[in-house]
């Protein structure tokens, strides 16, 4: 099972993702990573950081898991230190066959090569996979679209109820 769902901005990925991780009731077998980005100031500009944390534990917000900082006006300042170290670690020393949460792989990650080479790992080998990425185009993002072992689900608006029931018909098999 590699799942892979792309979507814009805002139409509920993580949502679907998490209503699934809870349906697969495993949280004590789920290895992987998730990413959350908290906002601190909402009014003029979106300021914030984007944390990298263990997937099913709560979250994790620190100087030392922070991945990126908006610092307003949709610009980043990366730490790709940061994915090369708690990133990389949390893609290290997983069981074959396990499940791997991935929420979410985008563009902040494109210059930390050990941490995307880990990604391009995970998606090759023998595990099963629920990723989130982006809807844009990077090297990465692009080759974990052009698996052929992978179903790739596009949440719409109009689809997404429909989607959800299929990828639970799915996940029950898991």
């Amino acid at each position: 099972m590699k799942i892979i769902i792309t979507g814009r901005i805002g139409i509920g990925k993580t949502t679907f993702l998490n209503a699934l991780i809870a349906q697969l009731n495993l949280s004590d077998k789920i290895f992987g990573f998730i990413t959350e980005k908290h906002l601190y100031n909402k009014q003029i500009v979106d300021v914030g950081k984007v944390n990298i944390s263990p997937p099913c534990h709560e979250q994790i917000i620190s100087d030392k898991h922070c991945v990126a900082e908006l610092i307003g006006n949709n610009e980043w300042i990366c730490h790709q230190e940061v994915f090369e170290t708690i990133g990389v670690s949390l893609l290290s020393n997983i069981p074959k066959g396990s499940l791997v949460i991935m929420d979410e792989i985008g563009f902040l990650e494109s210059n930390a090569q050990n941490f995307s080479q880990k990604i391009r790992e995970i998606i090759d080998g023998d595990y099963n996979i629920i990723a989130v990425i982006k809807p844009q185009s990077t090297s990465l993002l692009d080759y974990i679209r052009n698996k052929k072992d992978i179903l790739l689900y596009d949440i719409t608006l109009e689809n997404r109820n429909q989607l959800r029931s299929q990828v639970n018909d799915i996940a029950k098999n898991f």
